[in-house]
C-alpha cells in the first residue's frame, strides 16, 4: 500500500531528508518503508524479530541502490540503526530517577539541596537525558537516550539506542551494508 504524504507535492530541493512516501504490505500495517529525498527508513514495531528486520533492511537498501540512476555515484551521508523502546511509567506520580536506578541500573541524580526550601517538586514533569560515545565497529557513534513521553495515550519512559556512522565512516552500499548492520 502506497501513501503519498503531503510533502510529496513539495519540490525535492525544499524537503531534503523529509519522508514523502510510505510503503506497507497492507494499509496502516507494519512493517513500514519510508522514502524521500536523501532518506530511506525501514520501521517495525510489535512484529519485530532481528532476522526478519535484518533481511528487510538489506533488501530495501539493495532495491534502493538498484533503482538509483547512477549507483556508482551514490554517497551515503549517514546510516543509523535506532531502537526505540517504551515502558509504562506514570512519571506524574512515580519517580523517573528511581525507575532508572532500579530498572535500568542507571543513576541520574540532582542534589536534594536544589529543592529544599523551594516550591519545586523533585520529581521532574519532563525528562530527557542523552549520552553518546565513539564506537569502533562499526565506526561511528553509539547514543543512549532516556526521556519521558506517551505511547497510545499512556505515560512511558522511552529509551533509544542509536548506532550511527556518517560520511567516511559509512560503508559503500549495498556491498558493505550487511556487515555494517550486523556490527551495529
Amino acid at each position: 500500500a502506497h501513501e503519498a504524504l503531503p510533502t510529496s507535492t513539495v519540490p525535492d530541493e525544499m524537503v531534503q531528508h523529509i519522508v514523502q512516501h510510505r510503503f506497507r504490505a497492507q494499509p496502516n500495517a507494519w512493517p513500514l518503508v519510508q522514502l524521500g529525498p536523501g532518506i530511506l527508513t525501514i520501521n517495525e514495531t510489535a512484529g519485530y524479530t532481528w532476522p526478519d528486520f535484518q533481511r528487510r533492511c538489506e533488501e530495501a537498501v539493495r532495491a534502493f541502490v538498484d533503482a538509483y540512476p547512477a549507483p556508482g555515484d551514490l554517497q551515503i551521508e549517514s546510516l543509523t540503526l535506532r531502537y526505540i523502546d517504551a515502558v509504562p511509567l506514570d512519571f506524574t506520580t512515580e519517580s523517573v530517577f528511581e525507575f532508572l536506578r532500579t530498572k535500568m541500573k542507571t543513576t541520574v541524580k540532582l542534589p536534594d539541596s536544589l529543592f529544599s526550601g523551594t516550591d519545586v517538586t523533585p520529581n521532574p514533569s519532563a525528562f530527557n537525558w542523552q549520552v553518546s560515545f565513539e564506537h569502533q565497529r562499526p565506526a561511528g557513534t553509539v547514543t543512549l537516550r532516556f526521556a519521558t513521553g506517551h505511547r497510545e495515550g499512556q505515560p512511558v519512559v522511552v529509551w533509544e539506542t542509536l548506532v550511527a556512522s556518517t560520511q567516511a565512516q559509512a560503508p559503500r552500499v549495498p556491498a558493505g551494508f550487511p556487515a555494517w548492520l550486523t556490527a551495529a
